[in-house]
C-alpha cells in the first residue's frame, strides 16, 4: 500500500509547535495575572487590618498618635492599591493577548489538519 505525504505536513508540525509555544505564553500569562491579583487581595487585606485599628484606637481611648499613624498608612495602602489594579490589568490584558494569539493558534493548526484529513479521504 502507497503511504500518503501530505504536501503541508511541514507546515502543519510547524503549526504545532507555535501552538505549543503559545500555550506556554498563555500559562505564562495566567500565572502573571494570578500572582499580580494575590498581591493585590494582601494590600486590601492589610488596608482592612488598618482600618480595623483605627476603629478600635478611635473607640477604646484617644490615642492621637495610633489614629494619626493608622490613617496615613490607610492613605498610603490606598496608594499602593491604585497602583496594584493597575498591574493587574495590565496582566489581564497581557493574559487576553495571549489567549487570543493561542485562539489563532489552535484555528491554524485545526484548518491544516482538516485539510490533511481532506487529502488522504481524495486519495483514497
Amino acid at each position: 500500500m502507497k503511504k500518503f505525504i501530505y504536501p503541508l505536513q511541514g507546515v502543519l508540525n510547524l503549526k504545532e509547535k507555535l501552538e505549543s509555544q503559545e500555550k506556554v505564553l498563555f500559562q505564562a500569562a495566567m500565572e502573571e495575572l494570578r500572582r499580580e491579583e494575590e498581591a493585590l487581595s494582601q494590600l486590601e487585606q492589610r488596608k482592612r487590618g488598618y482600618e480595623d485599628r483605627l476603629r478600635e484606637a478611635v473607640t477604646s481611648q484617644l490615642d492621637l498618635l495610633k489614629v494619626k499613624t493608622n490613617k496615613e498608612a490607610i492613605e498610603v495602602l490606598k496608594e499602593l492599591i491604585q497602583q496594584q489594579i493597575g498591574k493587574v490589568r495590565r496582566a489581564e490584558r497581557h493574559a487576553e493577548v495571549a489567549r487570543k494569539r493561542l485562539e489563532e493558534a489552535i484555528k491554524e493548526r485545526k484548518t491544516l489538519e482538516i485539510g490533511l484529513w481532506l487529502y488522504n479521504i481524495d486519495k483514497l
